[in-house]
């Protein structure tokens, strides 16, 4: 079932579509085309390379810039029941995880960083756990990753964060 909220998620990230799409492309060296819904829905994946890789896209909005920079969020449960992006991670869905800041007029995505998710799941009960926050309509909560904590090969690229 697809529900409002979805749809203004969905929207929201799909505004960015051409761009991520240009920066992975260069990045990865293959084409690449928007996933379907389904695949979105069931299998943690907005966008498909050529050969198969499945990226899950997360872009937040640039209010959130200042405080949460450098982390990245998860969602971690919903109001309504149904699977969240970590169950789906952790479920072994999804390559890459291409996740950023959209500058303030909401038109581009200022900065970002690519994440492997093998590696993420590989180490995932190694991690420092995440911080739960509950989200400000508070329809669902969050898992909030240190990028700073994050082992070696978990962060592949990025165009601004440098570990500390």
């Amino acid at each position: 079932m697809i529900d409002d909220l979805y749809i203004a998620q969905r929207t929201q990230a799909d505004n960015h579509n051409a761009q991520i799409i240009a920066v992975l492309q260069k990045w990865l060296g293959v084409s690449i085309k928007v996933a379907s819904v389904e695949d979105d829905m069931r299998h943690n994946t907005d966008l498909i390379t050529a050969d198969e890789r499945r990226i899950a896209c997360r872009v937040r909005l640039k209010k959130y810039w200042r405080a949460y920079n450098r982390q990245f969020t998860i969602r971690h449960s919903n109001a309504s029941g149904v699977e969240t992006e970590l169950d789906k991670i952790r479920k072994g869905y999804g390559d890459l995880l291409f996740y950023g800041f959209e500058n303030e007029a909401g038109n581009v995505v200022e900065n970002w960083v690519i994440i492997d998710l093998h590696k993420f799941r590989e180490l995932y009960d190694k991690l420092l756990p995440p911080v739960i926050k509950q989200n400000e309509d508070r329809n669902n909560s969050l898992a909030a990753f240190s990028l700073d904590a994050m082992p070696p090969g978990i962060m592949l690229h990025s165009n601004w964060y440098r570990s500390p």
